[in-house]
């Protein structure tokens, strides 16, 4: 068998394992005298590496919070959980989110964590014979649905003039997605984050990226989607306690400006808990990725992420970023970091 092959079925067992081990991981910070903050974040470690920090350096017991951070394979279920009032925050993409807040109008968004999309990918494997856009026609692709993954997919579809019923789309999760390909029951993933890296650090291939095109002959920058993770809660826990949600973000901040001073500690706490190689977290974090913010950037890819779900009629036509904003929290905290203006 060859070295590559190898490395693809290393690469699912671990990532197997890894998704077997996901509804267990419940990590909590003691403190009696805390505020109790249930957050719930998704496996993506752009997204979760800061939430992870603050956990593991003491910064949330600092900020007299007592916060339980549960990790989920996608937002989907993060939304769900909030829906069901067991998370009183969330740490996804943003498409979920601005799912839960067009459906519900009973969350708002507080910040960006992260600008996740040069980790969003269409992959295939080593050996596939998709080598042009138009090759996927007739193909199966995992996608999971209720997600940017599947925005990657629709966004993909559109730019390069690709209908979506020429090609059979299934929903899966990221570890699902892996498995399915490396079995050869599809032909293409759109995946992120760290799916993406390890695949391509398999031996796999990357056809095309939210930011990047590897198509011979079309090679270069695109913009298929732009997609931030956020933090977003429940608009009675925000209303109910405002200073709590100004600790967490302070708890955030500073764990966000630590692990972009201290990258290979940060990539070593990443490491222990998502199971993966210490190496490519740190490297991801020196990517730059992981900012706290709130900017008319991510208004508008927020916006750019409900239009898409309008014309999918997942949304009301009339939902957009004023709905559900509240920078004034952010704002409270580190104004520098928060320049978006409710209009």
């Amino acid at each position: 068998m060859k070295g590559w092959q190898l490395s693809r079925l290393a690469l699912v067992s671990r990532l197997v394992l890894a998704a077997s081990m996901v509804p267990a991981i419940c990590m909590s910070v003691a403190h009696a005298q805390g505020v109790a903050v249930a957050i719930g974040s998704v496996l993506e470690p752009n997204i979760n590496i800061p939430l992870l920090v603050a956990r593991d350096r003491g910064l949330f017991k600092k900020y007299n919070l007592d916060v339980t951070l549960k990790l989920f394979p996608t937002g989907t279920e993060i939304v769900q959980a909030i829906a069901g009032g067991s998370l009183d925050f969330g740490a996804s993409g943003g498409v979920p989110a601005t799912i839960l807040a067009a459906r519900s109008g009973k969350v708002k968004v507080v910040a960006r964590l992260a600008d996740i999309s040069r980790d969003l990918a269409l992959v295939a494997s080593a050996n596939s014979e998709i080598k042009r856009p138009e090759d996927i026609k007739g193909k199966v692709v995992g996608q999971a649905s209720g997600t940017v993954s599947e925005y990657l997919v629709t966004a993909f579809a559109e730019h390069w003039g690709i209908p979506l019923d020429s090609f059979q789309r299934v929903n899966l999760g990221g570890p699902d997605q892996v498995n399915a390909l490396a079995k050869g029951s599809i032909q293409v993933a759109s995946l992120w984050a760290p799916f993406t890296g390890r695949w391509k650090s398999s031996g796999g291939v990357i056809l095309q990226s939210a930011t990047t095109s590897f198509w011979s002959g079309a090679e270069g920058k695109v913009k298929l989607v732009s997609d931030p993770g956020v933090l977003f809660g429940r608009s009675e826990y925000l209303g109910n306690n405002a200073e709590a949600v100004k600790n967490l973000l302070r708890a955030v901040n500073e764990a966000t400006d630590w692990l972009t001073r201290n990258p290979e500690e940060a990539g070593a706490i990443a490491a222990t808990t998502l199971n993966t190689p210490k190496d490519a977290m740190v490297d991801l974090i020196k990517q730059g990725n992981i900012q706290l913010s709130f900017d008319q950037t991510l208004a508008d890819d927020l916006n750019a992420e409900a239009d898409f779900l309008k014309a999918q009629k997942t949304v009301p036509q009339d939902f957009s970023i004023t709905k559900w904003a509240a920078p004034e929290y952010l704002h409270d905290v580190v104004p520098e970091r928060a320049t978006y203006k409710l209009k």
